[in-house]
Order: structure tokens, then sequence, then C-alpha cells
């Protein structure tokens, strides 16, 4: 007997001299109802055996004549050893029979390029359906999932939804995953499933095909009886359907790689496409949770997919709707807090505007592309976003020559430290005699005695370069020669670009040398 496998397929093939009739087990010769030159019927009895007080008939498996009777009534025979030798004989009624005329058509099969893409679909999903069922398909699941592809690209571009097809795919998969789990699920842990895993509970099912023998729980019932369904099987008494699925149910457990290429294929096209209509919405994110949590440590690549799917399809939307809603008053309430600074609730308007879970920066930047006139709250909102966690104390908001600051006392690492904060652009910055560097430069020379000092500007600057190491350069040199910029222990230029542009932070330290250097590690974001 030889196992010879063919592009993945496993066939079994068996040799041995035509017509000879051997000893299924070790047993004595009871009887022998044919002699030699005898023509016996296809299933006639030819030797009569027996074992363990148990008679075994032997019968013919084809019509021939008996050759050679290598045993005697009375004699032992072996497991394997040849009894009796057939030569078939030839049917002279069936080479007499005149030949059929008419008859059924016969339908052959048609070549794929005649086929509509639908049909091509559907051909090849449902091998790879059977591939996940445990049967072999001789061109390989290769051809077959690139064949797949090509067609559902094509229904994809006819406007055809596919997503219903393949969910049953994936279903079909998930199932399988969940009677395979080699670890007990986290909901598992707290039932009588938290010992064994689905895996070990299955090899205890082929012991006796019988849940209650076993001992086994009542969610591995349901599991297996979800997965002998795809079968035909609809419960689990014995029969040889139920035998015939386990079987196949195990075969489908020796070999995985394939399947999960073809379930993270899917889920890769999902990822990229529009998620399904409302009324089949949630079917497919419950599959998809099954799906992760099925497996998520066996095979961790689809359970991260599964995730990405379900998040870009159903979570993302309420997310993105939530920060909509959240951040649709920010540019009216702060209109209306620069409007009146004296408003009595302030205080808790600003501390609300603080504690948006989302990044406001960018309502500043538009305030500052149309010309900040009087005080400026969203300053006052990003210092206590950026250091209530530093021991934030003393902040105060006032006017030097119409330009909002706000200055600030925090402690980091058991320093005392001067905030500076305010609002202008690049070309002020440039001019070491301007407005701005003035205000700033008197704001450090006025802090408290052993205070470090630390300035957040935010400029407007339109011209501002694409590329980062551009910016980066032009900043440096302004900065290089401005004085403040030594006597601080760092100095955050927040870019605003303007014109929807997104706005990019620089941090620029003083080094040993005298000179600046941009902290590369916090760029983009306020350190």
């Amino acid at each position: 007997t030889h196992l010879i496998e063919v592009d993945g397929v496993t066939h079994r093939v068996s040799r041995d001299e035509g017509g000879v009739l051997r000893s299924p087990a070790p047993a004595l010769v009871v009887a022998t109802p044919v002699a030699v030159g005898d023509v016996v019927a296809a299933g006639a009895p030819v030797l009569v055996l027996e074992s363990m007080k148990m008679e075994t008939v032997i019968h013919a498996p084809v019509a021939g004549r008996v050759r050679d009777l290598l045993v005697i009534t009375g004699s032992q025979v072996e497991t394997g050893q040849a009894m009796v030798r057939l030569e078939p004989v030839v049917d002279d009624s069936a080479a007499e029979a005149p030949a059929a005329v008419g008859g059924p058509a016969i339908e052959l099969p048609q070549a794929a390029g005649s086929l509509s893409a639908q049909v091509r679909a559907d051909r090849c999903r449902a091998e790879l359906s059977a591939l996940i069922l445990g049967y072999d398909i001789p061109q390989g699941d290769r051809t077959v999932l690139q064949g797949y592809l090509e067609a559902r690209a094509e229904l994809r571009a006819a406007g055809v939804d596919v997503v219903a097809d393949e969910a049953k795919l994936l279903e079909l998969f998930t199932d399988f995953a969940e009677l395979s789990r080699n670890s007990p699920a986290d909901e598992e842990r707290r039932t009588e499933l938290r010992v064994h895993s689905s895996r070990e509970h299955f090899h205890t099912f082929l012991l006796s095909l019988d849940t209650e023998r076993g001992g086994l729980p009542d969610e591995f019932r349901r599991r297996i009886e979800r997965v002998v369904a795809h079968y035909g099987v609809k419960d689990l008494e014995r029969t040889p359907a139920l035998e015939e699925a386990v079987f196949r149910v195990f075969l489908a457990q020796q070999h995985s790689s394939a399947e999960v290429e073809i379930v993270t294929t899917v889920l890769q096209r999902w990822i990229d496409e529009p998620a399904p209509s409302d009324s089949r919405a949630a079917e497919v994110r419950e599959l998809l949770e099954r799906l992760k949590g099925a497996t998520q440590l066996r095979f961790p690549v689809i359970g991260d997919l599964a995730r990405s799917v379900r998040f870009r399809w159903f979570d993302q939307p309420l997310v993105d709707a939530e920060r909509t809603s959240v951040l649709a008053g920010v540019r009216d309430e702060v209109a209306a807090l620069a409007d009146d600074p004296d408003a009595p609730d302030r205080v808790d308007r600003i501390d609300a505007l603080a504690a948006i879970p989302e990044q406001i920066v960018q309502f500043l930047a538009e305030r500052i592309e149309r010309g900040i006139e009087g005080d400026e709250p969203l300053l006052e909102v990003l210092v206590k976003r950026h250091y209530r966690e530093f021991d934030l104390r003393e902040l105060t908001t006032l006017q030097r020559e119409g330009r909002p600051m706000v200055f600030a006392g925090y402690v980091l690492d058991e320093r005392p430290t001067r905030l500076v904060s305010t609002v202008g652009t690049v070309e002020e910055l440039s001019d070491p005699s301007s407005a701005l560097v003035a205000a700033v430069t008197a704001e450090l020379a006025a802090r408290p005695e052993g205070n470090e000092a630390t300035v957040d500007l935010y400029l407007h600057w339109p011209a501002a370069p694409e590329s980062v190491a551009e910016a980066e350069a032009e900043l440096h040199g302004i900065l290089d020669g401005i004085g403040f910029a030594q006597d601080a222990r760092r100095v955050t230029v927040a870019v605003c670009p303007g014109s929807g542009r997104s706005v990019d932070y620089f941090t620029f330290r003083p080094d040993d040398q005298g000179g600046l250097v941009e902290d590369d590690l916090v760029h983009g974001m306020h350190p």
C-alpha cells in the first residue's frame, strides 16, 4: 500500500495479484464450498473461516473461475495469506448485446471562459467550502482561490454584493475554528470548559462518538452539532453519515494553511470595501466577533483582520460621529468666550474645552489665520491641556500691545518652571526687534529667581515649506539668532500654515556648544 501526495491531495494506492483472495485475520478454514475449475458468480461464497468462535464467509468479488485453491478444510491461515485465486471470465451476453441507440444527452462541463462571473464565483466558492470541510480539491486550492478572486472582481465591478455569500464561507471556517481551539476562550474560563479545550473534547468524542459517554459539556455538543450540520447531519445519533462527517472533520483539522489563506484573502478585500447594508450589518458584525474570538490565539493574523474589519465597518462610523458631535460646538464656544472674557462661568467653560479628548489646536490655527484681536481663550485651553498634570499654578492671561499672552508656573522633575505662551507669525519671529520677540524676552527676564523657562509659540506661516526638513532648518536659523531661545529650557513652535493644512510642532533645546538642536523624539506633537 502506497500513500502518494499530488498537489496537496493524498491518494492511497494498493497493489496485489489480480483475483487473489486473502485472509482478513488469523483463522481456521472450516469449509471450502467450491473446487478448482468451478465458475462462481460475483458475491458467491468461496470459503468459510472461523476466528474467535465466529464464522466469516469470504465472497467472490467478481464472477470468475477458481484457478487455485490454496487451503484445505481444517488448515490455519494467517492475516494476509492467499487462499483462493480466481480467474475472471468474460460475460458473452454483454458482448452480443446490441449497441444502445439514442439515450439521454450527457452534460459536459463548459470551458471556464464561456461561463458567467456569477457561475464561476459560485463554483470556486463551493470548492473552497469543500476544502474547509476536509475534502480534496484536485487542481490545488491556490488555483481555485485565484479563480474566485477574478470572478469576484468582475461581480464587484458590476455592482453585485458578494458579502452575503462570503459571510457563509467565513461562518463555515468559524464553526471549525471554534471546534479546533487548542485553549479555552476567555468566556470559557468561567464555565465547565475552563480546563480542557474544544480540541481535547473533540479527541474524546472520537473514541465513542457519544457526548454523554465522554462526559462532554453542552457547549461542545452545540459546536459539534453546528459543524456536522454542514455535512447534512441533523443530530449526533451514530449513523454512517455521522461517522463520515466526523472523519471529514478530523481530516479538516490536519491541514489549516489553505483555509487561513482563504479567510485572510477575503478579509483583506472586505477591509477596503464599503460596509454591508443595514439589513445584514448585525449578522456580519456578530460573525466577525465570533471569528475574532475563535482565532485570536491559534491564527492571530485572522483575529487581527477580523477586528480591523469590524472597526472599519461598524465602530469607526460611531467614533467619527461622536467626534464630530464633540467638536461641532468648539468653534462657537471659543468665539463666545473671546467676546465675553469676564463671563462668570469662564473657568468652567475653559476646563470643559480642555477636557475634550480630541486635538483642537487646528481651531487656534484658523483664528490666527484670520487675525487675533483681543483675548484668545484657546491659549489658556491648550496650556491647561498640556500642563495640568505638572502642578499647574498661577495661570494668568493678559494683553501685550494687543497680543494675547498666557503665563503660568508648573513643576517638572522637581524643577519650578515659568511658561510663556503666545501667538504671532514667523515673519515677526524673524525680526529680533519685533514686538513678539520683545514681549517674550521681557517675560522671561521677569520670571522668579531660580525658575527655569519654557516657551510655546503658535505662529502663522503661510509660506511654510512642505518638507519637514526644510521647515526645521528655517526655524533653526531664525531661533539661533534670538536671545530668549538660549535662555529657555526649550522653545516649542507650533507652525500653523493655514488654508486647511495641519499644524506641525517643532521643539528646540540648547545644546552644549551654545546652539540649538531640534528634539526629534517629540516632533509633530507638544512635548
